[in-house]
C-alpha cells in the first residue's frame, strides 16, 4: 500500500513540475518584457515556425505554433517579446510585423514596442 501511495506522489510531482517551470518562464517574460526584431527561419513541422533574434549581439532561437502564418515563409520580420532577465525566454508576435522603415532594434531591445 505504501509503495502505491509513493508512486502516486511521484507521478503528481512529475506532472506538476514541468507545468510550474513553463508558467514561471512565461511569467518572467510577462513581468520583465523587452522587444526586438525576430526573423523567421521557416517551418519546423506541425505548424511550428522557427525564428531568430539578437539581444546584446547574442543570437537566440525560438519557435512558435502558427495557424494563420505560412510556415514555409522565411525571412519574415516580426516583433519578439523577450524577458529582460532571461533573454532566451521569448515569444514571436505573429500579429505585429515590423515596418520596413525600422531597420534594426537597439542591442538591448526596446522597453516598449515601437509604433
Amino acid at each position: 500500500m505504501k509503495a502505491n501511495n509513493i508512486a502516486k506522489y511521484v507521478l503528481i510531482v512529475v506532472l506538476i513540475v514541468p507545468v510550474i517551470f513553463l508558467l514561471s518562464r512565461n511569467l518572467n517574460r510577462k513581468f520583465n518584457p523587452k522587444y526586438t526584431i525576430g526573423i523567421t527561419t521557416g517551418s519546423e513541422g506541425g505548424g511550428w515556425v522557427g525564428y531568430n533574434y539578437k539581444v546584446n549581439n547574442i543570437e537566440y532561437k525560438g519557435s512558435r505554433k502558427s495557424l494563420k502564418f505560412s510556415p514555409t515563409k522565411k525571412g519574415g520580420r516580426y516583433y519578439v517579446e523577450f524577458s529582460s532577465k532571461s533573454h532566451d525566454v521569448s515569444v514571436i508576435l505573429w500579429d505585429q510585423t515590423v515596418p520596413d522603415y525600422i531597420i534594426e532594434a537597439p542591442a538591448e531591445g526596446w522597453i516598449e514596442m515601437p509604433k
